[in-house]
């Protein structure tokens, strides 16, 4: 588990900044920037608007402008990460997850 995101790799602190400033801007229009700047757009789940992650956001936000999914996506960001070696590409296997208990067995957790 990692809190320091100073030794992250620049498109990696991009993607954090960019995806960290909508969430202190508090619109979700704001992500749209992030969503361009990813060349293996993530996957939105059942039935996204087509071709427009903003719209979908909106419509899954419990709020209906987006500022629940912000909220989310501000602390997983703020939550420690881990780093895994992923891939073949022994010099660009990195993958970095937030939150760090993505990675963490059910079991293993506890109330703290």
């Amino acid at each position: 588990m990692r809190y320091d995101t100073e030794r992250l790799p620049g498109p990696v602190q991009d993607m954090r900044e960019a995806i960290l400033g909508a969430v202190r801007s508090g619109r979700i229009d704001e992500l749209r920037h992030a969503w361009e700047l990813n060349e293996l757009k993530p996957d939105l789940g059942i039935a996204p608007a087509p071709g427009d992650p903003i719209a979908h956001w909106k419509r899954i936000s419990g709020d209906g402008e987006g500022r629940e999914i912000l909220a989310a996506l501000g602390e997983i960001l703020e939550a420690g990460y881990v780093v895994l070696p992923l891939g073949r590409d022994l010099e660009n296997n990195k993958i970095y997850v937030w939150p760090y208990l993505a990675e963490v067995a059910l079991d293993k957790l506890n109330p703290a």
